[in-house]
């Protein structure tokens, strides 16, 4: 009877393997999406061109991350964002026109606030790698601290041979998981070893 049953029902219910749902969007939702954003691209039409050309540095940080989660094109995305929207209000207050969004577009100022703004998105994705993989090496070395004191409490009460091996041992271990704290955590801190 066994026999006529699937590999996969044959197993245990603990070792069958469970489908991660993938991160992200899925690709009915970016089509759902897309054709409700259509009409406004049409009826919007120089806002939207402000919007593409503004919000290119976006589109390369999204192109070029290979996460997932895509926290780079997030946060460039933001702050890109908050750049290019006085653009934006500048083309509606000359009246939603063509020719206003390419008064827009030949300001130079329109395009080094985009700009600037991406860049410092940038900024922000680069230093919290080491803002991270600082707090994570200070978080370890404390908790090195804390159990040695424990073990320092322990061989008093204890004697010395409960201590015997350990001293290395311990600390090799509260580094291994500051490490794996930060391969769980966000992409930035992935970079930076824990030393």
């Amino acid at each position: 009877m066994a026999a006529n049953k699937p590999a996969a029902a044959q197993r245990p219910a603990a070792q069958r393997t469970v489908r991660k749902r993938k991160a992200g969007i899925s690709k009915s939702a970016k089509i759902t999406i897309g054709v409700c954003c259509l009409p406004l691209v049409v009826l919007m039409f120089p806002t939207f061109i402000v919007l593409v050309t503004g919000m290119l540095p976006t589109l390369v940080a999204t192109f070029i991350e290979r996460n997932r989660e895509k926290h780079l094109a997030f946060t460039v995305g933001l702050m890109n964002l908050c750049g290019t929207l006085p653009g934006v209000v500048s083309v509606w207050e000359q009246g939603q026109s063509e020719q206003a969004a390419f008064n827009v577009l030949n300001d130079v100022f329109t395009w080094f606030a985009a700009y600037a703004a991406a860049a410092v998105g940038w900024g922000i994705y680069i230093s919290m790698t080491y803002v991270m993989s600082s707090y994570y090496t200070i978080s370890a070395k404390a908790k090195i601290q804390a159990l040695r004191q424990t073990q320092r409490k322990l061989v008093d009460d204890w004697g010395e041979e409960v201590a015997e091996g350990v001293e290395s041992g311990l600390e090799a271990l509260v580094l291994e998981e500051a490490q794996e704290a930060q391969e769980g955590g966000s992409d930035p801190v992935q970079a930076q070893p824990a030393a």
